[in-house]
Parts: C-alpha cells; structure tokens; sequence
C-alpha cells in the first residue's frame, strides 16, 4: 500500500468571496485543486438518466418481491440500514416541453410566476422546477419548505410515493 493510503487528511476550511461562490461549480474545483475531496468532501460521480434507471432496476437496488404494501413496509423497515439507496436531489429541469401550459411545475399561474417573467429573478426549485430521482429505499424528509411556501410533487414514473406519518 502507498503512503497516500495511510495518510489522514485535514479538514479544510473555505471562505469563499461573494465573486469566488457566484461561480459555484468554479469553486468546488478550487476546493479539489486543493485536495479537499480527499479529506472527505462530498463529491458523487454523475450520471445519466438511464444509467440512473438501470442502476435502480439492478438486483443489489430493485424494490424486494413482496405480497402487499405491509409487507413491503415490513421489508423497508428491516432492512433499512442495509444497502443505502442512491438517490438524486435537486436537478434543475423539467420532463415538460416549454411549450406545454397544462401540467407545468413551470407554469403554476402564482405569484411566483410574475416574479419571474416581470422581474427576470428565477429562484430554482422555488419558482423553477427540480427533478428528484429515488429508488427503493429513498427515504426523504417530510418538512415545511422555505419560507412556508407550498409544495407540489409530480411522479413522472415509477412506483406509488409512500407518506410515512409518525405523531409523537
């Protein structure tokens, strides 16, 4: 084994300028070019979308044959620590043509929409829509989204979303 196997890497700080993170992903390569991704910095290999699908559908990710939703549930619960999901968040676009009214995340009819045809201010996943990609086992929180706005959810495909709901 070389040295670089053994070694342990520092935590890296980072205080970006207002210019330095305008550019985002410009930064995130400065903070590489520094060696920050081998301390632990976050950094997943992208993927296509059908990379994505045939990954999901593999026999390590598939949903697990079962009889009925409780025993899916059952399944989910038991085996939640094994095998963790890969799950895609976030992705700026839509699966509907920029044309198409009916339907659109895009095209709302809110206020939302004014702000930003009249004032160009374009605010992703607020006014913009996001794609999101899960697989069996995706679990993501139920919470209230910024600024207490309301939340839509389109399921282009795949199977039912499940809301899982505790009261304590």
């Amino acid at each position: 084994m070389g040295e670089n196997n053994h070694r342990r890497h520092k935590i890296m700080v980072f205080r970006p300028t207002w210019d330095e993170f305008k550019d985002f992903g410009n930064y995130v390569k400065y903070m590489e070019s520094m060696g920050a991704n081998k301390a632990g910095l976050a950094k997943k290999k992208s993927m296509s979308i059908q990379q994505y699908a045939e990954l999901a559908n593999s026999e390590r990710y598939a949903t697990p044959k079962h009889f009925d939703y409780e025993d899916l549930e059952r399944k989910y619960w038991k085996n939640i620590t094994y095998v963790a999901p890969i799950y895609g968040a976030d992705v700026s676009g839509s699966l509907t043509d920029e044309e198409v009214n009916e339907w659109n995340i895009n095209r709302l009819g809110t206020i939302l929409d004014y702000v930003n045809e009249d004032y160009g201010i374009s605010i992703e996943g607020v006014n913009t829509a996001y794609l999101y990609f899960g697989m069996w086992k995706t679990t993501f929180a139920w919470h209230t989204e910024d600024m207490d706005l309301y939340s839509i959810n389109y399921l282009h495909f795949g199977a039912p979303k499940t809301w899982q709901v505790e009261f304590i």
